[in-house]
C-alpha cells in the first residue's frame, strides 16, 4: 500500500499571463506538481455534494488530509508549481 502524501484540491484560478480564469484538474495538478496519483487523495470542495452521504465523505476527506498532516496542492496564480514545505 502506497503511503497518501497530498490531497489535491482541483479548482477554479484567474491566470496571472492572460488574466483569464481557468479550472484546473485534479489529474492536471499531479502532473503540474509531479505527484504519482496513487500518492493523493482528491478533495473536490467545488462539487456540491447531493446527499448526506455524499457530503459525510467529504467532510471525511477533509477531516483526514488533516489529521495526516497531508501536503495541500492547489492551483497556483504564480504557475509556481514546486511542492510546498
Amino acid at each position: 500500500m502506497v503511503t497518501k502524501k497530498y490531497a489535491v484540491y482541483p479548482g477554479f484560478i484567474y491566470s496571472k499571463y492572460d488574466s483569464q480564469l481557468h479550472f484546473i484538474s485534479a489529474s492536471a495538478l499531479m502532473r503540474l506538481y509531479r505527484v504519482k496519483p496513487d500518492e493523493c487523495i482528491v478533495i473536490n470542495e467545488l462539487r456540491s455534494p447531493r446527499s448526506r452521504a455524499e457530503q459525510l465523505e467529504l467532510d471525511g476527506l477533509i477531516s483526514m488530509a488533516k489529521d495526516l498532516n497531508l501536503i495541500g496542492l492547489r492551483p497556483d496564480y504564480s504557475g509556481d508549481y514546486r511542492i510546498p514545505g
